[in-house]
């Protein structure tokens, strides 16, 4: 999605990480209300798959966004074109909250988080070095993007995880079942109603949505009544011909606990 701001922003801080990398980790990379660094495992598995997480140690105060921020902010990006023997990077996300930025909703982290990467080397048996591009949008009263190169040369053997990735994977959401999650949606016209499942127990949820592209979105309203639940997802505005089967992708947070999944516009 095409990061939208809606805000004066101070200049792009743009800085390269010096000096050699650690083992399996990048140095940290400092800027105003944070520092972060690219965590890896020592080698890739036999499948090429190597897991690690981005670090985002923020400072009180301060906050960074989730896949889609919502109306203000920079949905964070990672690109390893410039990194050797290593084919594509995936981030994914635990579930976020809302917080108000003036007259805004956005959608983020506001305390520490290490958002999981997926990597894909391209042979397990050569040689890999991770360039890792990071773009990401650091807030408090001012929003600034920050870009970062963080470089890890992982050099050891497949092997346990390092404690701070396994539980940034243990973290993410779980996937939507027949018992937690969405049950349809249906087209109002003004809003959409999200059909919704929520575990035994649950007083409540808050659902969050990745905005498909010519859609706005206001903030999802759980709606309950006779056992029923259902998210109002107000439509802002929408595309003038709106494509039928329209994906989508949900996260959807209930007590402590959190699944996503994909819902179709009919």
């Amino acid at each position: 999605m095409k990061p939208r701001m809606k805000r004066l922003l101070f200049p792009l801080a743009f800085l390269v990480m010096p000096g050699p990398a650690q083992a399996a980790s990048s140095d940290w990379f400092e800027t105003d209300g944070a520092r972060l660094r690219l965590v890896t495992a020592d080698a890739a598995g036999a499948d090429g798959l190597m897991r690690g997480v981005l670090q985002i140690a923020l400072e009180p105060g301060w906050k960074t966004y989730w896949k889609d921020p919502g109306s203000a902010g920079i949905a964070p990006q990672i690109d390893i074109s410039a990194s050797m023997n290593v084919r594509s990077a995936e981030l994914s996300f635990p579930p976020p909250v809302r917080f108000w930025e003036g007259d805004e909703v956005s959608i983020g982290y506001v305390e520490p988080v290490a958002l999981p990467v997926t990597l894909r080397v391209e042979d397990p048996e050569k040689f890999t070095a991770i360039d890792a591009d990071v773009l990401l949008g650091i807030c408090k009263e001012i929003c600034v993007p920050v870009q970062a190169r963080l470089s890890v040369t992982p050099g050891g053997e497949a092997g346990e995880a390092d404690p701070v990735i396994t539980e940034g994977f243990s973290r993410l959401p779980s996937p939507a079942s027949a018992g937690f999650g969405l049950n349809g949606i249906r087209d109002e016209g003004s809003s959409l109603l999200a059909d919704t499942v929520l575990p035994n127990g649950a007083a409540g949820g808050e659902l969050f949505v990745v905005t498909p592209k010519g859609w706005e979105f206001g903030v999802p309203m759980l709606e309950t009544g006779d056992g029923h639940r259902a998210f109002r997802i107000p439509v802002v505005s929408r595309p003038d011909a709106v494509t039928p089967g329209t994906v989508l992708d949900f996260t959807l947070v209930a007590d402590d606990k959190s699944v996503e999944g994909q819902a179709r516009i009919p």
